[in-house]
This record gives structure tokens, sequence and C-alpha cells, in this order.
């Protein structure tokens, strides 16, 4: 049966409640440690269910927890782009990185390790990936970008010169030019400062049907490692 639980989590810095919703893999057992992709835009979760969990079972894709964050119909572009509203944005990646981080961590007993840890947006929230793949390199060993807002310049280049750096993957459709014509430029900054990363594109638009089939490709090869989801000799 297919297990996604809807939580309402209080923020200290947004000073509101928002809804988080968490895919967990079939066959979840709590007392396993599971590679998990925080996820922007949320509510998309369950959308993406079916298709993950048809994967998992045929063990297609590697057994991953989703935890999605919803976005905010109201300030969704102030919270996702860096540099429009300063004090949202920053409030709103206090709640992504560090509130929803450590309630998750304990809610799901989550590994810590980066390379167990990714975090994924699309359109607007794939310029929000990229920011937190490079401003949280402790908690994010891996990005997934699809469709992303807004030049490559939304990160400064000079980031992905530092180490340590995430490992990317990038997505974009062939009908959507200036998505493509940034995940393309991204791209070659990371082949520049040798970053690893895979870039695909779909013969597609700014469409869910392609985010749907792409994100179980970029979390098997994200999560490749079969020792990551053995049981703990702690627990």
């Amino acid at each position: 049966m297919t297990s996604v639980r809807d939580f309402q989590v209080q923020s200290e810095n947004l000073e509101e409640t928002r809804a988080i919703t968490v895919f967990l893999p079939p066959g979840h057992r709590p007392g396993r440690e599971y590679p998990t992709v925080f996820c922007a835009d949320g509510q998309a979760v369950h959308a993406f269910t079916p298709q993950l969990y048809h994967r998992m079972e045929h063990d297609a894709v590697p057994h991953v927890i989703l935890v999605g964050v919803h976005s905010s119909e109201q300030y969704r572009a102030k919270e996702y782009i860096n540099g429009g509203d300063n004090r949202r944005f920053l409030a709103h990646e206090r709640f992504f990185t560090d509130e929803v981080y450590r309630w998750a961590v304990a809610e799901f007993a989550l590994p810590v390790a980066p390379r167990s840890c990714g975090v994924f947006g699309f359109s607007n929230g794939g310029a929000f990936a990229l920011s937190m793949g490079v401003r949280h390199r402790d908690k994010y060993g891996v990005v997934i970008a699809f469709s992303i807002a807004g030049g490559p310049d939304r990160v400064a280049e000079s980031e992905y010169a530092r180490r340590p750096i995430a490992r990317y993957y990038l997505s974009a459709g062939t009908r959507e030019k200036p998505f493509l014509k940034t995940a393309r430029a991204l791209a070659a900054i990371l082949a520049k400062h040798g970053v690893e990363h895979v870039s695909t594109e779909w013969c597609g638009g700014h469409d869910f049907r392609f985010w749907n089939l792409e994100l179980s490709e970029a979390i098997r090869w994200a999560f490749p490692d079969p020792t990551i989801g053995i049981p703990l000799l702690s627990h």
C-alpha cells in the first residue's frame, strides 16, 4: 500500500504553520536509514508517488523517502528566488533547511550524511534547489533541479569551485527554450569546475509529465550505493 502522510509543522521563522507531505517507500521499516530527498513545492509529492512507488516495487529505483515542503501560493517566488525579498527568502530558507530538516530527521530517523541526502525542485523550485545546494553543503550531497527558472547566475559561478560540492542532476525540456538555455549553461559551468553532474533533455515543455518521468531517473542516479538503507546497529 502506498504510504504518503501529510503533516502540519509550525515554523518560528515563517510565523505560520506549513504543510509537509512525506512519501515512504514500499516496505518502509522505521529501523532502517533511507536516502532522503527534500522537495520544494512539496504538494506535488502526491502526484509523484504513483510512478515512484511502482518503480520501487519493481526494484527499478532505490527506496528513498521524499519530504515535501509545501510552497506558499502568496509568497512562492519570494521564498524560492534569492534576491527578490531577502527577508522572506531567508525566513523560508531557515524553515526548509533547519526546522523541517530537524523535524524530519527526528520523526523518521533519517540519515544525516550528505551522500544520503538531496534537495529537489522544478521551475522556481529548481532555482531554490541550486541555492540550497551551495548554501548548505553540510546537508545536501545531491541537487536535483528541473526546468530551472532564471539564468545560471542565480548562483555565483565561484560557488561551484568551492569544495565540498554536491553532485548535480539537471534536466530541461526541448520546448522550454529559456529553461533549456539555463540548464545547458549551468552544465557547462559544472563541467568547467569538475563537478560531477548529469544533464538531460526531454522532448517536452514546462510540464509535470516530464518532471514525473525524470525524477525516477534522477533518484536512480543519485543514490547508487546499495549499502545505503542497511539496518542501523544502534537502533
